[in-house]
């Protein structure tokens, strides 16, 4: 697959790498409690649905109001994943994702749905899935070792 580049607006990116750079250097910009009020306490227990997994996959997206965007996913699960991307996305905006694993088939998500968001990062739930990509995501997520509860092996600790 050819690089392509592609301009954020401060930087020309033709990597993967370029792309989780400039979103952690956009991500550090922000405060501390940025996306929280004043006075919410974070939750120290998380219950979740789906084991998630630490990756880092490149991945495209898109929405009614962006057309097609390269992206990183992280924190994949098989109900939703993380992802970074350099256009910050509201929460509740509909969109399409493609997650393309090293070394394996992409998963195409047809429906899913922006469930909170921070700087440049944001949480999606997947809303539709066919079966067959329901499968290979299966496959994919019995490949990968889980992430640490606490999370820390993420280079984006947001999810």
């Amino acid at each position: 697959m050819a690089n392509i580049l592609v301009m954020d607006g401060e930087h020309p990116m033709n990597t993967h790498s370029d792309l989780l750079d400039i979103v952690l250097r956009r991500q550090s910009r922000l405060p501390y409690n940025y996306g929280h009020e004043e006075g919410e306490l974070e939750p120290t227990v998380e219950y979740r649905k789906h084991r998630r997994h630490s990756v880092n996959f490149k991945g495209v997206y898109s929405s009614p109001s962006v057309q097609v965007k390269e992206a990183i996913v992280l924190d994949l699960s098989m109900g939703g994943c993380r992802v970074a991307s350099t256009i910050p996305m509201p929460p509740d905006t509909a969109i399409q994702l493609q997650i393309r694993p090293h070394q394996a088939a992409p998963i195409y998500v047809s429906s899913a749905l922006v469930r909170w968001a921070r700087g440049y990062a944001f949480g999606v739930q997947f809303q539709e899935l066919p079966e067959h990509e329901s499968k290979a995501l299966t496959r994919l997520l019995g490949s990968l070792p889980p992430s640490r509860q606490d999370g820390s092996s993420n280079p984006l600790n947001e999810a």
